[in-house]
């Protein structure tokens, strides 16, 4: 598709004499494939990625018996994604994002990896004539952490941290967004089906039951208009509120990010999620030249149905992280490095992250033996970006857990491990 649509605009291009109903098209190159019609009335991007990643731990421990707290050190397609994004008429945008990444091992129920026929990650339409408020409507991240809603292209480590897995992901609804405030204030506010127990599990199904979410995420530069050295400092906090109607409590096993380690298994005695689930997220980000520091905490509730010992499952979550480029560049985040010599650019980053099962055994959501109700995880990295659209990323992973977990050989409770990146993005 993208290949017949870059041939006709480029025969479009070249007609030295367009008929009258006829608008001529330009063709450029600009972080992707672009076109755009003479009058301005039509414009797309057409672009994609390539993640590919390695990943192992150290003396890993076999484990074969379903669930699997491990699997196997593998090279795997991460991402590998073609989207579409434009603007109709200036004021119509929309996009849509496919990817096909490698199949993964279901670690709950044991089963193996199978092939990935593709599936749907962005699709929306949006209205954007004003900047102080736009309307967005389709499938897309859900408003709450500024670690989700960042592009795995851009984040400064391989993956996110483990608390990730506790936020929305992408969901299917409708937004509210904009800037105000002489650009000093961001706002998007996005009623969804709040599917998703776990990250992304709400992304390309419909609805489960007919309740919903609403989430809110409130940004704010104070310095921004300044020559102030913090004049990129950003505060904001994020939150979703929404109810579920007598979902399983057994779906909620936490794997780690980095490492696949699945530290916290579901499955006890434990009544259903019924009721309201909130998230509360304050975050800040402080990016100062080639240095940029960034952490977020999380608070998460969610009531179980009448009849269980404890009212409410109570998760918590948090990272702080640091990064510095060695080469001078200045850190823009949410965007690529732009490397100012031959050799690229070089940044080195940091992170701490925890995430904590408050409740889960008292609730008798898991078992007290061979779980853990907490783990910490400490990464180190190198990113090098020989040109702007080219990455390569090595991390180190320390993960430690609260108590051993039971693997089908031995107890452990550190594991140590590596990820390895290589990105092409366009």
């Amino acid at each position: 598709m993208a290949v017949a649509l870059a041939l006709c605009a480029l025969m479009a291009a070249q007609d030295p004499a367009p008929k009258p109903d006829e608008i001529p098209i330009e063709l450029y190159f600009k972080d992707g494939f672009r076109m755009r019609t003479k009058d301005g009335n039509f414009e797309a991007r057409i672009g994609g990625r390539v993640l590919t990643h390695y990943r192992d731990v150290l003396d890993r421990p076999d484990d074969d018996t379903a669930p699997l707290r491990s699997v196997p050190d593998a090279a795997f397609v991460r991402q590998a994604r073609f989207e579409m994004e434009g603007t109709l008429y200036k004021d119509w945008g929309f996009k849509v994002q496919t990817d096909f990444p490698s199949g993964t091992w279901n670690q709950s129920t044991g089963a193996g990896p199978a092939n990935v026929s593709g599936t749907l990650r962005d699709a929306f339409v949006e209205w954007k004539r004003l900047r102080e408020f736009q309307v967005r409507i389709g499938q897309f991240f859900e408003p709450v952490s500024q670690e989700d809603i960042t592009s795995t292209r851009f984040i400064d480590f391989v993956e996110r941290s483990p608390m990730n897995r506790l936020m929305p992901g992408r969901e299917i609804g409708i937004q509210f967004s904009g800037m105000v405030l002489d650009d000093r204030v961001s706002y998007a506010v996005m009623g969804s089906n709040g599917s998703a127990l776990l990250n992304d599990q709400g992304r390309s199904v419909t609805d489960r039951d007919d309740e919903k979410e609403i989430a809110a995420l409130v940004r704010v530069w104070p310095f921004r208009k300044s020559d102030h050295l913090l004049q990129n400092v950003r505060l904001g906090v994020g939150a979703s509120v929404g109810s579920v109607d007598d979902l399983a409590s057994g779906g909620l096993d936490l794997v780690s990010t980095e490492l696949s380690i699945l530290w916290w298994e579901s499955g006890g005695v434990a009544p259903a999620f019924d009721g309201r689930r909130t998230r509360l997220v304050p975050q800040i980000q402080v990016p100062i030249g080639p240095l940029n520091v960034q952490a977020e905490y999380l608070i998460r509730e969610d009531e179980f149905a009448d009849g269980g010992p404890e009212g409410e499952l109570e998760t918590s979550g948090f990272y702080v992280q640091a990064s510095y480029i060695l080469t001078g560049e200045d850190k823009k985040p949410e965007n690529r490095i732009v490397p100012k010599g031959d050799w690229g650019a070089v940044e080195l980053a940091v992170r701490f992250a925890r995430v904590t099962v408050e409740n889960g055994v008292d609730a008798g959501l898991g078992a007290a033996v061979g779980n853990a109700e907490e783990m910490t995880s400490t990464t180190f990295g190198v990113n090098w970006w020989p040109v702007r659209m080219v990455r390569f990323s090595a991390n180190v992973v320390v993960e430690r857990y609260d108590e051993e977990l039971f693997f089908d050989t031995r107890e452990e409770d550190a594991l140590v491990g590596f990820l390895l990146r290589g990105q092409v993005d366009f």
